[in-house]
């Protein structure tokens, strides 16, 4: 089973983190560059107020929100786009909270799926 997945500092996110259609002029710096790649015109990325936080839905990871030894507070994403995998998302999610709390002493605050009948999330 593939799924993907990625993790953001929830510190370094400015507002709310949203799944949207990008105009193609949003700052974004890819992780491991120093140069701006702004997305596509019409790209569906994850941006918050200050620019693209993640593109090619959570493959291409920025820099600025990457998390790094200081972070404490991470916001980690699966995905799954196929609805007859929902029942291996929702294991695949629940093994992740059970191996992050019995290997990093970790407090998993929001498990929660995010779909067409639930589009939003506090965290």
């Amino acid at each position: 089973m593939i799924l993907l997945i990625g993790a953001e500092d929830i510190d370094k996110i400015d507002g709310d983190i949203r799944l949207d259609i990008m105009e193609g002029n949003e700052k974004f710096i890819p992780l491991g560059s120093e140069e701006e790649d702004p997305p596509l015109k019409g790209e569906l990325a994850y941006a918050d107020d200050y620019g693209v936080v993640c593109r090619c839905f959570n493959w291409r990871d920025g820099k600025r929100t990457c998390i790094d030894d200081n972070t404490r507070n991470e916001f980690i994403i699966m995905e799954c786009l196929e609805k007859d995998r929902v029942d291996e998302l929702n294991s695949a999610l629940n093994e992740l909270k059970d191996l992050m709390t019995k290997y990093l002493s970790c407090e998993v605050k929001v498990l929660e799926l995010v779909n067409s009948e639930n589009r939003e999330i506090e965290i």
